[in-house]
Formats: structure tokens, sequence, C-alpha cells
């Protein structure tokens, strides 16, 4: 199954997913009105440091640069 959801995505199951997490952080971040700990927690992470890794992989920048940026 992983063989072929990487040749038709391009990306691992786990890459996948840690993605459809970061961009749905995206619009959170967006808002403001969440901690990033909530956030983290709300895209399935336990804490607020492995999201922010995840995210910087992700789009190359950290939630705080992106939320003080945007």
């Amino acid at each position: 199954m992983a063989r072929r959801f990487d040749k038709r995505y391009g990306m691992s199951p786990m890459d996948y997913l840690r993605l459809a997490r970061c961009r749905a952080a995206l619009e959170l971040l967006g808002s403001g009105s969440s901690t990033l700990e909530e956030i983290a927690w709300k895209v399935g992470y336990a804490d607020a440091s492995s999201f922010s890794r995840a995210f910087k992989a992700a789009f190359g920048r950290s939630p705080v640069e992106f939320r003080s940026r945007d």
C-alpha cells in the first residue's frame, strides 16, 4: 500500500499526513486566537515543539515566524 501511495502522491503516507496537519494549522495560525499549544493539539500533535518542527520542515519557517509576518 505504501508503495502505491508513494507512486500516486509522490510522498509516503506519513509525509502526506504531516503536510495535511500543517496545512490545517495555517488557517488556525491566521486567526491568531489560539496558542501554539492549542493549535498543535487541534491538528494532532502532542506538543507545540513537535508541531513547530513539522511546520518548519513543511513551510521553511516556524509557526511563530508565519504568524508574525502574515
